[in-house]
Parts: structure tokens; sequence; C-alpha cells
């Protein structure tokens, strides 16, 4: 689905969509890291490129249409005998705009006996702690490795040069895992000013409101599998990825407000595609293979084998990343191969 998408930058946003526990580690170490930043209004950039480029557009409009349930957010789940279910496509942030979630969707929730998001551990203080004591290779380099060994002497300078744009220091991060710096430097200034307010991420939201509902909250996945999955791309990888973020740190916001305007329009088909016309630097084809293979096939696949008992069951609200949706390999098709019929229901 997304072997068309290779920019390391786009990549950075991506990421940040499809992770939900560590993007709740990364937003709480931005707000302590970047206190003084500014929220500075960001620009969708999608109107000046189909300006400019109104061909181009057409061609990513019929890609994108070519994606299995490329468009809709809220699907319908039903199966003979079975109690109707909802699936529901999120985004990991705070902003208004996405967190202010549909009456229609608050009102399936709040009728629903179960709640599915991808990780229940976003709702605990205490996970990162545990995944420190457990697992810190996840989260932190180990031994006498920092993050700076990876970088040559020259990015060394670059990569200073840009954080110090932002308040930021690479000391600050030197322990820290590259995926992890990678999903930070992601997170829109806006982003982390609404955290500091204490306003929290449609996900989180949702499944709060689960919680003072008495509802049997289920989550996926751990948050250090997350991480694990992050893990096991290839260092390079994320090499190339973090020195990328660093490069396009005076672009993440505007990047981040496109995506959010696709999103609300429901056009989570076109998200990828449009990321990659606003860049033509990237990474190779296999490098993004692996990507897709990893971050979303391997756990969409995941996902659907861990809620089935639940769907099966019925009465259900699933609540994931939108990108987990579309494609020959999303859970939307996915539950179709169960046996169950999934309709788009409009939200407008």
């Amino acid at each position: 689905m997304w072997h068309h998408l290779k920019t390391p930058a786009r990549f950075l946003t991506l990421t940040l969509l499809l992770a939900a526990g560590s993007f709740a580690f990364t937003q709480n170490s931005y707000a302590q890291e970047a206190q003084t930043a500014a929220c500075k209004p960001a620009k969708n950039l999608l109107p000046d490129f189909i300006k400019k480029h109104p061909d181009t557009y057409q061609k990513l409009q019929a890609e994108a249409e070519k994606t299995p349930n490329h468009s809709g957010l809220l699907w319908k789940i039903t199966k003979p005998n079975v109690k109707t279910s909802y699936l529901f496509g999120t985004m990991h942030l705070s902003d208004p705009r996405i967190s202010n979630a549909p009456a229609p969707v608050l009102a399936l929730l709040d009728k629903s006996e179960t709640m599915i998001i991808e990780t229940t551990d976003v709702l605990d203080p205490a996970f990162l702690v545990q995944i420190l004591s457990t697992q810190p290779n996840l989260i932190q380099m180990q031994g006498n490795d920092t993050l700076s060994k990876l970088f040559s002497e020259e990015e060394q300078l670059e990569i200073r040069q840009q954080l110090s744009k932002r308040n930021l220091s690479l000391a600050a991060f030197d322990k820290l895992q590259p995926w992890i710096v990678t999903n930070l430097l992601s997170i829109p200034q806006c982003e982390s000013v609404h955290q500091a307010q204490g306003k929290v991420a449609l996900d989180m939201m949702l499944a709060k409101r689960a919680q003072e509902l008495d509802k049997h909250l289920v989550g996926l996945e751990t948050a250090a599998e997350q991480l694990e999955a992050m893990k096991a791309l290839p260092m390079e990888f994320h090499h190339k990825g973090l020195l990328a973020s660093v490069r396009a740190l005076d672009e993440i916001d505007d990047f981040m407000e496109t995506l959010t305007h696709l999103y609300l329009e429901g056009r989570i088909g076109l998200m990828a595609p449009i990321l990659q016309a606003l860049d033509e630097d990237g990474l190779s084809d296999e490098d993004y293979q692996k990507f897709e293979e990893i971050m979303v096939n391997k756990r969409n696949h995941n996902m659907m084998e861990r809620g089935l008992t639940f769907f099966n069951h019925g009465d259900v609200f699933m609540a994931v990343g939108a990108l987990h949706l579309p494609g020959e390999d999303g859970l939307v098709e996915l539950l179709r191969a169960q046996g169950f019929t999934v309709e788009n229901v409009p939200l407008n």
C-alpha cells in the first residue's frame, strides 16, 4: 500500500500515527524538553499543491481510489446472529478538532459493551517505568552506545544546529534510541502545548470515557510491542529517518496539518500519496516495504487475531489509528475475510 511513499520526513508523520504507546511517551518527553515552544498556526499544504500541480493531484486521487476502503472513518460490522459492532479510525493527537469526537461516535461507544484500543498501557502512568525495568533497550541506548555515535561529526553539527531552533539539544537525547527521538521530533509544536494544558489525544479520551462508563476495555497490543516493531526496522533506516526528521523540523507542523485536514475529511487513502508528492527525496522502496510489512500489515493481522473473539461476540467499539483501516491488509478487509459485513457509516 505504501511502497510509493519514499521520504524519511513522511515516515515520521506516519510512524507518529501508527504507534499510540510510543507516541504517549514522546508527547510527555517533548513537553518537558520544549517548554518554551510557541504554538504557531500551521499550514495545510494541499490547496497550494492542487493549484500548482492539478494533473498530479488528479493522478494521486485516482491512486488513492484504487486502495480498498480509502475513504471513511466509521465502519459498521455485522454478521448473522452476532451483535453489531463498530470500527473507528483515529489520530493520536489532542488537537481539539480531532479529540472532540463526533457525537455519533460517542453515542455508539456509549452503547457498546466492549471497547478495544491499540494499547491500554497509555492509561497506566507506570507503563514507561515498567518498560525501562524489563526492556530498557526499547527506549534507551545500552552500555557505551549513544545516539551521537550513529552520525558523523558533520551530521552531528547539523543536528545540533537544527535542534537549537527549538531550544533542544542532542545531549538531552543522547541515550535514547533513534526511533524514540524520531517520534519525538514528529510532534507538532501545538500538540506539545495542548499536552502541557492537560489535553489528551483522541484515543485516550475515548478510552477514559469507556472507563468512566464501566465498559470492558481491551488493548490489542502493549506499548512494548509497538516499540519492538520499531526496533525491528534496520538501524540504517532509523539513521536516515532521524537525520531527515531533524532536517524537516520546520516542516513537520505543516505536514501534520495537511494530514489533519485529510483525516477530518475521511480521506485516509490519500494521506500517503499526498505526503509522497510533497517531497522527492527519500529512502528505497525496499526500506518502505519493510516499514509497511512491520509497522502496518503485521500489526494489522495481530490486531485481527487478538480482536476476533470479541467481534464474534459482538457489541464492540474499536478505535485504532486510521491508517490501520485501508488497504488489502487493512482491518476492514481483514474483518470481511472473517465473514463480517463491513459498511462505511458517513459522519457528515
